[in-house]
């Protein structure tokens, strides 16, 4: 028989290594800061502000963009995400739509520029997402206001 102190002590240890295993793996495929490269200059066609969801504080501003011929979202240097696995930037319509991923978050905070896929219009959509992939909630949402 296994006294309690014995099993108590394996228990921590064991939770000790999964949490440990979660926290590696929540942030190891997301840059703190981004490293964007710049977008031709273009029209602004709409601009939002995040605002977080399921708990996580997501901050920050985002503008969609066309420049010569394709649609662009930037986010803003005030752009902030407290963390999270597998965090995505898209479009949706009262929710988010998977089929306009522009990619995965190239970094925690500052500025960055996403391509969003051809054959979609941007103009569609009315927000603009920050989800998390691995577990399909939305880590934050900004509300597209169109027109410059």
């Amino acid at each position: 028989m296994i006294s309690k102190k014995v099993f108590g002590g394996y228990f921590r240890a064991t939770l000790g290594v999964a949490l440990a295993v979660i926290l590696v793996s929540c942030g190891k495929n997301t840059p703190e800061k981004a490293e964007s490269v710049a977008v031709p200059d273009g029209k602004s066609l709409a601009t939002g502000t995040f605002e977080g969801r399921n708990d996580h504080v997501v901050t920050g501003s985002v503008e969609l963009v066309e420049a010569e011929g394709k649609f662009y979202l930037q986010l803003g240097d005030d752009f902030s995400l407290d963390g999270a696995p597998d965090p995505r930037v898209g479009l949706g319509r009262d929710g988010y739509q998977k089929e306009t991923s522009a990619g995965a978050l190239k970094g925690k905070t500052g500025a960055s520029n996403y391509e969003l896929p051809g054959g979609i219009n941007p103009l569609d959509y009315n927000e603009v997402f920050i989800w998390c992939e691995k577990f399909g909630v939305p880590l934050g949402v900004a509300k597209l206001n169109q027109g410059p």
